[in-house]
């Protein structure tokens, strides 16, 4: 979405850090009239559904915003741990895809017996 905010110049640097920070925003353009700031960023329509509840407690309601669609952009994807890239690469060499299902049988005297675990109230059984 295209965003153009227009705020009182005191508060434009709580809105950019709230823009560029928690709002995943990019702001392209700042230009300044008087006692105004006008910023117009781009930013994911998911992350300012609720955006006017903000502008109006950082600026004391003296702010104001428009929204336009823009662009489609593929959501990013999180990054993942280390560790789950290892686990991936060792699937990978195992001939193993991200479905396939490894079940792990027990071995040993405690197969067949269910066991409570110590201060649970839930039992387990291995089978």
């Amino acid at each position: 979405m295209e965003i153009s905010v227009t705020v009182p110049t005191e508060a434009v640097g709580d809105i950019l850090s709230d823009m560029s920070g928690q709002r995943r925003g990019h702001v392209q353009d700042q230009t300044q009239e008087g006692a105004f700031t006008t910023l117009r960023a781009h930013a994911p329509l998911a992350e300012v559904q609720t955006y006017s509840q903000t502008l109006q407690s950082v600026t004391g309601g003296e702010g104001f915003f428009t929204m336009s669609f823009s662009h489609y952009r593929p959501r990013p994807r999180p990054d993942r741990p280390a560790g789950d890239r290892q686990v991936q690469k060792g699937r990978r060499r195992s001939g193993l895809n991200s479905r396939t299902v490894i079940r792990v049988q027990p071995t040993g005297e405690d197969c067949g017996q269910t066991r409570r675990a110590p201060g649970a109230s839930l039992a387990w059984r291995n089978t």
